[in-house]
């Protein structure tokens, strides 16, 4: 820290520290207000931007307010923090040579760039479906993922419409021939989300080789050169679980509303960003139902915090795709339902176990007594098992989709495993598997929330999309349901994995060369 503080100012040593969760908060806030307008038909230069960057400004004093001072912070923290914004400004620098070269016309890609389009010179997405792809032979007007209204007067665009108001906003700046590279910036901003809350898992040194392998891969590259919502869902993500650290550590409800607020906003970006909701739920009922007597009523406030900020954007997300995209609402009533079901169940049984549990006091120290001797070996294994079922499910199992009216048609659910091995590596992705199972012990041992909250979120949401990923199974078109959330966090756990074994199970000589061997390798 001192060779660094001496040619580095300490204002941008901590600037520099903060980014990885300022941003996400950032983004969000602006998207907030944007979507707010929007739902409103307000989408308007002179409204937005104001608005917006007052939202961004004040959220991002909030965060730095509560941040912890970069005085406190390792040498190897602040030389990562340099390397990986470096790296990212290269990266970000390389693919805005490539993006918008491979826009799909059709589906959900089709669906953003058009509404984005339409967004650059007007405040609402009533689209007139007479000056939609006119001249255009072989092209409906409803090719590209959009229905028309119920009057059959104006196009819908089909899903949420965070990333096109986006791409609107951007295009009335710099023109619609640039305006696809701000999913570059988003890409970008996903990755140094991911590293923030690496960092919380693990050293620097392994939170960089982490944002290294997500950097390399495919699907990430792909999906941020194109019009895709997931490199702006992992921002939500992963920056909304870092501002829950920040929140645990200040015990400001400020910031518990603003972790919420940021984590709701993937609901704003993608439909599937319930799930992530129905997750911080199941850390809050867990937060709620193990907090000591003394502690309960401060516990209450916060979880009400957090679920106010998800409350406000997850609202916004319900307007906007059962509003503005009311026939798409209807054809994912199907899969929506299950999650606002199990939204619903999980506040039930939360509730009736913080009842019941506050109402005896005796009942959580004999828990704890009878299940101290084997619950941390239990979860490790209980994870490992769920692993181990999913990775063998080709030997034993196939699985088909059952269209009305036709034949079964295969869908290759059954190897999402191979999936992520394909993308971060076997090695990397097999690593992750014992960091998961390592953090759901150790989440037992010292009742560490944070781990909690991210196995709830990342283990969630493997389970739900690594069983049935309810999508084609054509590559890399499939591993869109794992970019928002598994392949990150898999990757993190396979570094918590690697950080340990490099420290407790390895020979101390010769670190340094395993140290480089070992993120050769993870690379």
């Amino acid at each position: 820290m001192r060779r660094i503080g001496k040619l580095v100012p300490v204002w941008l040593l901590s600037a520099v520290d903060s980014l990885p969760i300022v941003l996400p908060a950032a983004i969000a806030a602006f998207g907030t207000v944007a979507m707010a307008l929007l739902l409103l038909g307000q989408l308007r230069t002179g409204y937005v931007w104001p608005l917006g960057l007052t939202a961004v400004l004040l959220v991002t004093v909030l965060v730095i307010r509560h941040y912890p001072n970069a005085k406190t912070h390792s040498q190897e923290r602040h030389l990562c923090n340099f390397l990986v914004l470096g790296g990212l400004l290269a990266w970000g620098a390389f693919n805005m040579l490539f993006a918008a070269q491979h826009l799909i016309t059709n589906r959900d890609p089709g669906t953003y760039a058009n509404a984005g389009v339409w967004l650059v010179n007007h405040p609402n997405l009533r689209i007139t479906a007479t000056n939609v792809f006119a001249a255009v032979p072989d092209v409906s007007a409803t090719s590209p993922g959009f229905t028309f209204d119920a009057h059959g007067q104006f196009l819908l665009a089909q899903g949420q419409h965070l990333l096109p108001v986006f791409l609107g906003l951007a295009g009335r700046i710099v023109g619609v021939a640039h305006m696809f590279q701000v999913n570059i910036l988003f890409g970008m901003a996903a990755l140094l989300a991911i590293y923030g809350f690496a960092r919380l898992l693990v050293r620097p040194f392994w939170a960089m080789v982490v944002t290294g392998v997500l950097a390399a891969s495919m699907p990430l590259i792909y999906f941020s050169r194109d019009t895709y919502t997931e490199p702006l869902a992992a921002v939500f993500t992963f920056g909304g679980l870092t501002l829950l650290w920040l929140a645990l550590r200040s015990r400001k409800l400020s910031i518990w509303f603003l972790a919420g607020l940021v984590a709701g906003t993937g609901t704003l970006t993608r439909i599937d960003g319930y799930l992530t909701i129905v997750c911080l739920l199941i850390f809050l009922g867990i937060m709620l139902a193990t907090a000591a007597k003394s502690g309960r009523n401060e516990a209450l406030k916060q979880a009400m915090a957090l679920v106010a900020g998800m409350a406000t954007t997850a609202l916004l997300g319900w307007l906007d795709v059962s509003v503005l995209s009311v026939s798409y609402y209807q054809n994912t009533k199907s899969q929506f339902y299950p999650v606002m079901l199990a939204l619903v169940a999980v506040v039930v049984v939360s509730g009736a176990l913080e009842w019941l549990f506050w109402r005896d006091n005796t009942i959580l120290p004999r828990l704890d007594k009878a299940t101290k001797p084997w619950r941390q070996r239990a979860a490790a294994a209980g994870v490992l098992l769920v692993a181990l079922l999913l990775v063998s499910r080709p030997v034993w199992y196939r699985t088909y989709d059952h269209p009305a009216g036709g034949p079964a048609v295969r869908n290759f659910a059954e190897l999402t495993t191979e999936w992520i091995s394909w993308y971060i590596g076997p090695i990397l992705a097999l690593l992750g598997a014992f960091g998961l199972a390592w953090a759901a012990a150790d989440m037992l041992k010292k009742r560490n929330l944070l781990l909690v909250a991210s196995v709830a979120v990342i283990g969630g949401t493997a389970l739900v999309y690594l069983v049935k990923p309810s999508i084609a199974p054509d590559q890399i078109w499939a591993s869109r349901r794992l970019v928002p959330v598994i392949l990150p966090g898999i990757a993190a756990f396979g570094a918590m994995a690697l950080e340990r074994l490099f420290n407790e199970y390895l020979p101390r000589l010769a670190w340094k060369r395993l140290y480089i061997g070992m993120a050769a390798a993870a690379l």
